[in-house]
C-alpha cells in the first residue's frame, strides 16, 4: 500500500512534501530537502518549492533555535559536493543562519573546496571530520570581528571553533608573510605559534604557493615540536642574574636552536653563554649599578 505515492515520487526523482504546513511545523526540513535534493539529484515539486519559498519569505526558518538550525547547516559541509549544496540553499535564500542578509562567500568556497581536493590526496592531511569547518570558515573569511563573534555567540561554537574562526581573518597577511622569501625559521614559528591547528588547516588550504605551504608543514611537523635541552637551572649556574632574564634567554635560546639546528645541549649552552656576554651583560650592569647606588644613599642616610 502506498498512500502518499512515494513510489512514483521516487520513480521520477522528486521531493515532495506531504502537506503544505510542513515546513511551518519545522522549517529546517528546508536544509533537508535541499540537501537531499542535491545529492540525489532529484528535483523539488513545484508546490513543494513554491511552500518552500513562502516559508523563507515569512522568516519561518529564522525562528529556529540557532544551534539547532546551525547543527543542520552544518550537514551541507558533510557532503561530496559541498559547492553544489551550498550554492543551492544560497540561492533559495536559507543561509541566514550564518549571515541576517545572506552574504557568504561561495567564490572562496570554490576555492577552497578544489584545494581540499588536493591536500587530501596526502594521507596525512585526509582525517576524517575535519575539514567540515574549514568549508565553513571560508564562507566568513571576509566577516569583520562583530560579525564573527556574533555569530560563534548565536550558534554556540565551542571555545577552539570560535577561536579558530576569529583567527581567520588574518589568513591574507599570514599568507603575504609565509611567502616572504627573507624570513628566517625562526620568523616562520614566531609568527604560526599563536594559531590554533585548525586555523593553520585553513591557511593551508587558503593558498597554493609552494613556500608557503612548505613552511606550514615544516612548522607543523617540525618547529612546533622542537624544545631546548637547557633549562633554567643551567642558566641559573651560568650566573644568570633574574627569572624574567632566564625567561627572555630560553625564549631567544629557543629561536637560536630552530635557526641554527642546533643538535646537542652543549651547542644551546654555548649559545647561552654567547647571549650571557653579549645580550644581557649590559642589562646586569645596569641592575647591579642600580643596587649599588641604592646602598650608597642607605649609607649616606645612615
Amino acid at each position: 500500500i502506498d498512500l502518499y505515492k512515494g513510489s512514483e515520487d521516487l520513480n521520477n526523482k522528486c521531493i515532495r512534501i506531504l502537506h503544505p504546513r510542513s515546513f511551518i511545523d519545522d522549517p529546517t526540513r528546508i536544509l533537508r530537502a535541499v540537501r537531499f535534493e542535491q545529492r540525489l539529484g532529484f528535483q523539488i515539486e513545484a508546490k513543494t518549492l513554491r511552500c518552500l519559498k513562502d516559508s523563507i519569505r515569512k522568516n519561518l526558518d529564522l525562528k529556529v533555535k540557532p544551534p539547532r538550525h546551525f547543527a543542520e547547516f552544518k550537514k551541507f559541509f558533510l557532503e561530496a559536493d559541498v559547492s553544489k549544496h551550498v550554492a543551492r540553499i544560497k540561492e533559495l535564500r536559507g543561509v541566514r543562519v550564518l549571515d541576517s542578509r545572506g552574504n557568504i562567500d561561495l567564490e572562496t568556497l570554490n576555492v577552497v573546496v578544489e584545494r581540499v581536493k588536493t591536500i587530501r590526496q596526502n594521507k596525512d592531511y585526509d582525517k576524517a571530520g575535519r575539514w567540515w569547518p574549514i568549508y565553513f570558515f571560508s564562507l566568513l573569511e571576509k566577516k569583520n570581528t562583530h560579525q564573527l563573534e556574533k555569530l560563534s555567540k548565536e550558534v554556540q561554537l565551542d571555545n577552539f571553533l570560535s577561536l579558530s574562526l576569529m583567527q581567520i581573518r588574518e589568513c591574507q597577511s599570514v599568507i603575504r608573510q609565509l611567502t616572504n622569501k627573507a624570513k628566517r625559521d625562526s620568523e616562520i614559528y614566531q609568527l604560526l605559534k599563536p594559531f590554533t591547528e585548525l586555523a593553520l588547516l585553513y591557511f593551508y588550504a587558503r593558498t597554493d604557493n609552494g613556500l608557503a605551504i612548505k613552511r606550514i608543514d615544516d612548522f607543523v611537523s617540525i618547529f612546533s615540536h622542537i624544545t631546548l635541552d637547557v633549562n633554567g637551572d643551567d642558566l641559573k649556574n651560568m650566573g644568570y642574574p633574574s627569572t624574567d632574564v632566564i625567561g627572555q634567554a630560553l625564549e631567544l635560546l629557543l629561536l637560536k636552536k630552530i635557526d641554527k639546528k642546533l643538535a646537542a645541549k652543549k651547542d644551546e649552552l654555548k649559545e647561552a653563554q654567547i647571549l650571557l656576554k653579549r645580550r644581557f651583560s649590559r642589562n646586569m650592569e645596569n641592575m647591579n649599578g642600580t643596587n649599588r647606588s641604592g646602598e650608597s644613599r642607605s649609607e649616606e642616610g645612615s
